[in-house]
């Protein structure tokens, strides 16, 4: 048959009275707690004993001999971080007890109002806390040490991501000074051609030689607006109070001086305060005007409006909208990165690079953009220029969505090596982990409480 016996709590007494050491030895051989208790009379021999020998509990008297007040609850404590102490004391003044907890005792007792009842509980109860506590502590070093891991891992990344887009941002200017020479050859040898052999070229020939004209134009427009991209990166911000309303008029007005046929209705709010680099903010304003420009061309009586619509995360909130051309939702993840296109390029002209331009310059400012459209109705560029000042429910990316904490994995939730004696959460119930109520005792066979002991680790 298995053996059920529980195994006893082994109890050090350190006690310089041998009728008070009589009491207590008698008090808890007659709880419902099964203790072994060993007794010494002095500090010097318990904390020996202590040393030596491994303990689940000590009852430390406050009145020893070799011992002042408070010191071997301290002396004991230094030594043995995880023992139990319960403090035994012919001293009923609240203070007392309130300092023997504040100097690592786990509970306090007052000799003559306790019986072995009391006594057992006091015992079980202390244990219960002190195993508690390490587990939490150990918890606790734990998540430090993942806390530390994962910064160290968030500042390497960081730093990584710094050194590929300054790589790529050179790269992109590199490439685009070095390619501008060539193209220029090419343009200058075109144009020689047809000024000085345009009657040996004929019309077909004239033919070609526009479109490689056509094409070193269309390059040169795409050059252009990859050193734009790359100089978003590279730039120094200047931040400094700016009014997007000036510059949006400028824009549109700009605009409107090159194509002075159209009839565009423009709503630009009076005053659009915001922080911000004013260059910037520029260049995010001429492509999200632009686009809102070129895709309402097809528009006899198109609107384009620029007006701030609230606060997003405690932050300003504007938005760039009009009635032209739209675009699927299905595209709003995507249109944000570069060569990406809602309309294919014989519908309306572009480089494929404005909206990662200006995807760019809102996240330089710590801000975020989205988009929504609808086909043939036109569409919304929503954009902030700050970090958020609380949560946010928007994504930083379009059509991206942050996750939020209860759809993390449990990879991502809990370390990646835990202990189930020591660090598992689930094992540590709301009565474990409370200084303040102590664990229900779980009823024997008999009806009995059953004995503490069997719950605890020998």
């Amino acid at each position: 048959m298995v053996d059920i016996t529980p195994v006893p709590i082994r109890a050090l007494l350190i006690e310089d009275r041998d009728l008070d050491a009589q009491v207590v030895r008698g008090m808890l051989a007659r709880s419902h707690l099964a203790v072994d208790v060993c007794w010494v009379s002095g500090l010097v021999g318990g904390l020996a004993r202590l040393a030596s020998d491994p303990f689940d509990v000590l009852l430390l008297d406050l009145g020893l001999a070799d011992a002042v007040g408070l010191e071997g609850v301290h002396a004991v404590r230094r030594r043995f971080v995880d023992l139990p102490i319960v403090v035994l004391s012919g001293d009923d003044n609240p203070e007392v007890g309130l300092g023997a907890v504040r100097a690592g005792a786990d509970d306090f007792v007052v000799k003559g109002l306790y019986d072995g009842d009391v006594l057992g509980r006091t015992v079980r109860y202390a244990i219960e806390r002190r195993r508690a506590t390490r587990r939490i502590r150990v918890l606790n070093a734990n998540l430090e040490r993942r806390v530390q891991a994962r910064t160290r891992a968030l500042r390497q990344a960081n730093e990584d991501l710094a050194f590929a887009n300054e790589e790529m941002s050179a790269f992109a200017q590199t490439a685009t000074h070095d390619l501008r020479a060539p193209l220029r050859a090419i343009q200058g040898f075109a144009s020689i051609l047809e000024d000085d052999f345009a009657e040996v070229l004929g019309a077909d020939g004239r033919g070609y030689l526009g479109r490689v004209s056509a094409a070193c134009e269309r390059m040169d427009i795409l050059l252009e607006a990859l050193r734009m991209l790359a100089g978003v990166s590279r730039s120094a911000m200047r931040p400094g109070s700016c009014d997007l309303g000036p510059m949006a008029r400028r824009i549109l007005a700009d605009l409107a001086h090159a194509e002075p046929d159209r009839e565009v209705a423009i709503e630009v709010d009076p005053s659009l305060r915001a922080m911000g680099d004013a260059g910037l903010i520029d260049l995010l304003l001429s492509n999200l005007l632009g686009n809102a420009w070129k895709f309402t061309r097809h528009r006899a009586a198109a609107r384009i409006a620029l007006r701030r619509v609230g606060e997003e995360g405690g932050v300003a909130l504007f938005c760039v909208e009009d009635d032209g051309a739209g675009f699927d939702m299905a595209q709003a993840g995507s249109i944000f990165k570069p060569f990406e296109r809602a309309h294919g390029e014989h519908e309306f002209e572009g480089t494929g690079l404005g909206l990662a331009t200006a995807q760019r310059v809102v996240r330089r400012h710590g801000g975020f953009i989205r988009a929504e459209g609808t086909p043939g109705q036109g569409a919304r560029f929503y954009f902030t220029l700050a970090p958020p000042l609380r949560p946010r429910g928007e994504p930083l990316v379009a059509g991206a969505a942050e996750p939020s904490p209860d759809e993390l994995s449990p990879d991502e939730l809990s370390p990646d090596e835990l202990s189930p004696d020591e660090l598992s959460l689930d094992e540590l119930s709301l009565d474990e982990l409370s200084l303040d109520e102590p664990p229900p005792t779980q009823p024997a066979a008999d009806g009995t409480e059953g004995a503490p002991g069997e719950t605890l680790d020998s």
